[in-house]
């Protein structure tokens, strides 16, 4: 059989290489009677390769007090995404809830509409607020993800004054939900976030680990309260008790 010529030349490609997605781990928010904790894990996995970042981060001005918590595909386009934001409240001071709200859905559309006809990064935070106001003020958790949602959460609602995001919700969240109260002190509730870590971790320790930061949003104006990550570590360790 002789050999035909191919109608025409097959061009070589060249593979591309391999980006490997970095995987959602656990970060999360609850109320309580002196205002609202976040935390997080530090574990970002890409590919094969694992390595930790802090992924929450605070500020304080004149009239409020905020903390965010992220759990995102992208850890830079978090980080850039939350430094803008920080930027914004402290320039803006806001004097009422309804106000950080629409600095937080204004800047979640700017920074959505920089990635032009790409889809933006998957990015969700957890957002604790404290506005030191009479009118208009007050504490609270929020669910946000670009480019517009910005959802309350409180404890009369469905949610029980928590919210979470990452895949280590997988296993958080029916734990909360059966075994905790939505009423509590501080202290109690970073028991109970000290043990909904300890069985993220464990029981998705490939997407879950590291440290735990942790940090309180007082009611009124007080600065954000950081609990030490070694602190967090040793209740983790003991099942929760801190």
């Amino acid at each position: 059989i002789s050999a035909q010529p191919l109608p025409f030349s097959p061009k070589i490609r060249r593979l591309r290489e391999r980006k490997w997605p970095q995987k959602m781990s656990i970060a999360l928010g609850v109320i309580c009677a002196d205002g609202v904790i976040l935390a997080a894990d530090t574990r970002v996995v890409a590919g094969t390769v694992t390595r930790d970042i802090v992924k929450v981060h605070s500020t304080h001005t004149a009239t409020g007090s905020y903390a965010m918590a992220y759990a995102t595909n992208d850890g830079n386009a978090a980080a850039t995404l939350i430094t803008q934001l920080i930027a914004d409240l402290d320039r803006d001071d806001p004097k009422s809830l309804a106000k950080v709200e629409e600095i937080v859905t204004n800047r979640m559309i700017v920074w959505a509409s920089a990635s032009g006809f790409h889809q933006p990064p998957d990015v969700q935070f957890v957002l604790a607020v404290s506005v030191n106001r009479i009118v208009g003020g007050g504490t609270a958790l929020y669910f946000c993800e670009p480019p517009n949602t910005v959802l309350p959460h409180t404890e009369t609602d469905d949610s029980q004054g928590y919210v979470s995001v990452g895949c280590g919700n997988e296993v958080t969240d029916p734990i909360y939900r059966t075994l905790f109260l939505k009423h509590g002190t501080a202290r109690m509730k970073l028991r109970e976030i000290a043990y909904l870590m300890y069985r993220a971790k464990k029981d998705n320790a490939a997407f879950c680990g590291g440290k735990t930061n942790a940090v309180l949003i007082k009611n009124g104006n007080s600065p954000p309260v950081w609990i030490l990550p070694v602190d967090m570590a040793v209740a983790e360790l003991n099942g929760g008790p801190l």
